[in-house]
């Protein structure tokens, strides 16, 4: 497994200071937030000539653009049109994946329902990502946030270029068994979003690992299990690890290196 974190830690840092702090607390990848009003300009608006200095930056220092995370909701009407620049975006910088939402779903709507018309927006998007090496994931988050349902669109979708962004707060905090969700999404996990918080049902309240609620020992077991190889990706907002994003930075990484070793991993560079 490898290392990432996502730029809501630090969303006023240019590019050249992300990159700097990465390398130095042992990251390998940047999971860079769009749509979002970040600095560090990884946007639909970039240009060729930054997008290609954005890729130069990253692969010169040996990191990976794990994760393009997008505001795309895929209940919108207008979702696979946002979806494709941002996917065309993620190409242009090496980056392997855009990360969706399902969105809110109208009153009374069915999740069956919910999941039959993600699951066709999904395949839609894939239509563009797959040509260019990009899969787009779904994040057990918001309407979908239990795994049953967020697979149920996934496996409705179809397709190869299709999986799931693994959060591991969501399904728990919405009183999913992590047996189940891991039950649910087995074989579809693509990226994975790590971290402790409070199990709140109605917000979302990360903290530092060991401050929290959610069972991270058991979290990162089952991780392991899954015979997972990708990206663990640090979230979190704000102050949530303090207000330096330094110190925010170098912190969660000790805290994930020491709970990855006491599961015998290593991460890979």
């Amino acid at each position: 497994m490898k290392l990432a974190f996502t730029t809501f830690a630090c969303p006023q840092w240019a590019l050249g200071r992300i990159v700097a702090a990465a390398r130095a607390e042992g990251y390998a990848g940047i999971e860079f937030r769009c749509d979002a009003d970040h600095r560090h300009g990884v946007e639909v608006w970039a240009s060729p000539g930054d997008r290609q200095e954005v890729r130069a930056a990253l692969e010169g220092e040996g990191l990976t653009p794990c994760c393009l995370a997008t505001s795309v909701q895929c209940l919108s009407q207008r979702a696979t049109r946002e979806a494709q620049p941002r996917i065309e975006l993620a190409a242009e910088i090496g980056c392997p994946a855009v990360r969706v939402f399902c969105g809110p779903a109208p009153e009374h709507m069915p999740i069956t329902e919910v999941t039959q018309r993600v699951g066709e927006t999904l395949a839609e998007m894939a239509l563009c990502a797959d040509p260019l090496n990009v899969s787009v994931l779904l994040e057990t988050h918001d309407t979908l946030s239990r795994g049953a349902d967020a697979a149920a669109a996934v496996r409705a979708a179809g397709h190869p270029a299709v999986g799931i962004n693994y959060n591991n707060i969501h399904p728990f905090r919405r009183g999913e068994d992590l047996a189940a969700t891991f039950a649910a999404l087995h074989g579809l996990i693509r990226h994975v979003h790590l971290h402790d918080a409070m199990n709140h049902a109605a917000e979302v309240d990360i903290r530092p690992i060991g401050q929290g609620q959610m069972p991270m020992e058991a979290t990162f077991a089952a991780v392991v299990a899954e015979g997972y190889q990708g990206f663990i990706s640090g979230e979190w907002f704000g102050r949530q690890y303090g207000p330096d994003p330094d110190a925010a930075i170098a912190q969660f990484s000790k805290e994930i290196t020491d709970l990855a070793r006491r599961h015998g991993v290593e991460w890979a560079d």
